[in-house]
């Protein structure tokens, strides 16, 4: 091989020449996405720990919420202390507030006038030198649960260290 032969050989191969109009791509375009069509879960997951955390803390509470009661002894059994209305009004250790099926409300025997009224002889009487500290509310059944509320509540506020519930039927 002479020299000018392999010059000749070494020259670059022509570069085939696309036409513009033939544009196909060689494989098909992905499908398009509309970002309006994604959801974003990102918020849903949030709610999601955000009403976890709720109901553990709900339900934590519900724990510490339960009134502590005494465990019943025998020895204190159902023959030791006052057992009949008679004994109760008949204490000094007690106050017998009584409310009837109308919702009116006597303190050992004296009507009352409303809460204000109830609360000032409450208190007066637990100031009273010896003066009671436990409260024995006598309700009616046919009286209404608010009476009776407003009742315990004032007792509680006057400072009655004791509060007893009896439902009297109307025939006693």
């Amino acid at each position: 091989m002479s020299r000018s032969e392999r010059r000749e050989s070494k020259a670059p191969a022509p570069v085939p020449v696309v036409e513009e109009a033939d544009h196909t791509p060689l494989s098909r375009p992905g499908q398009h996405i509309d970002q309006e069509e994604l959801i974003d879960m990102t918020a849903m997951v949030d709610i999601v720990f955000f009403l976890l955390i709720f109901f553990l803390v709900t339900s934590m509470q519900s724990l510490g919420s339960s009134i502590p009661l005494p465990t019943p002894d025998a020895q204190k059994g159902s023959g030791a202390g006052l057992q009949t209305l008679q004994d109760f009004e008949e204490s000094a250790d007690y106050v017998v507030v009584n409310i009837d099926r109308n919702d009116a409300i006597q303190v050992d025997g004296l009507p009352v006038g409303g809460p204000d009224d109830l609360l000032l002889r409450l208190q007066e009487l637990r100031r009273a030198p010896d003066g009671p500290n436990k409260l024995l509310v006598v309700g009616s059944g046919e009286a209404s649960h608010g009476t009776a509320v407003m009742v315990l509540d004032t007792g509680h506020e006057a400072g009655m260290e004791r509060v007893r519930m009896s439902i009297q039927s109307d025939a006693e």
